[in-house]
């Protein structure tokens, strides 16, 4: 093989190769008096710009501010709670004449002040809202679905002494507070009266075709249901309706 063919071989590999550089910056930006705080869990934002021949996209700064804007909108602070150790991630990517650049900021979630831990049991306090059934009750330890961005999000409540939202972590590890009725539980022993149940197959009135999917999970008035193409919720009286009009699938 001559010298010609080996410089082009390796000018190939070099244009349809790509490559990527992480760096990142950590700081501890929240005074925290020991005793007086709890951590709740972390939260995230990101935010991607892309240049071509090094043109177009957001500088650096800009960016920063972007992933920053997306993580006060993934999780909203209460008047107690501040983010504490916040890092910086960069990921630059790098593809012939295109450069992507991925900034992720994560931090903890810090609730400050003195408060008394007996309240985590119910979303009103210690005592249990007494008109839901057994089943469908906001417990820590509880496994719960949501959906974020159109996307199915599954997780576990861990926290419930807020006035109208829930504080789960999701799967992937981030805290996220939901409001109550934008819950659905996915497992637990589910009142006998309920005759939608997660994990049920049923069918679906979705763009004018009737399409079969899975619960996902219930609330007090409505289902969870995955399509094969997208997540819907869905009056849980509408559904049961739907479904006596046709042969309900076996349940798996």
């Amino acid at each position: 093989m001559n010298r010609v063919n080996l410089l082009t071989i390796v000018l190939i590999s070099v244009i349809f190769s790509s490559c990527a550089f992480h760096s990142g910056t950590y700081t501890s930006n929240a005074h925290l008096e020991p005793g007086k705080f709890q951590v709740l869990g972390f939260a995230s934002g990101t935010a991607k710009t892309t240049h071509v021949f090094g043109i177009g996209g957001l500088d650096q700064t800009a960016l920063v501010h972007q992933a920053r804007i997306d993580m006060y909108k993934n999780y909203v602070l209460d008047s107690v709670e501040v983010f504490a150790n916040v890092s910086v991630d960069f990921k630059r990517s790098y593809f012939i004449i295109v450069a992507t650049t991925v900034v992720t900021l994560t931090a903890d979630v810090v609730r400050t002040g003195e408060f008394d831990t007996s309240l985590e049991r119910s979303i009103f306090g210690s005592k249990v809202v007494e008109d839901e059934p057994i089943g469908i009750k906001p417990i820590p330890g509880r496994n719960i679905a949501f959906v974020n961005k159109n996307r199915l999000v599954r997780g576990t409540i861990t926290h419930t002494d807020y006035v109208d939202k829930i504080l789960v972590r999701s799967t992937g590890g981030y805290s996220h507070k939901v409001l109550k009725n934008d819950l659905y539980y996915t497992d637990g022993e589910m009142p006998a009266t309920m005759k939608i149940k997660p994990g049920d197959k049923v069918i679906v009135k979705s763009g004018g075709l009737s399409k079969t999917g899975t619960v996902v999970g219930v609330n007090k008035a409505n289902s969870l249901i995955e399509l094969p193409d997208l997540i819907i919720s869905i009056s849980t009286e509408d559904l049961i309706r739907q479904n006596q009009e046709n042969t309900l699938p076996e349940k798996k």
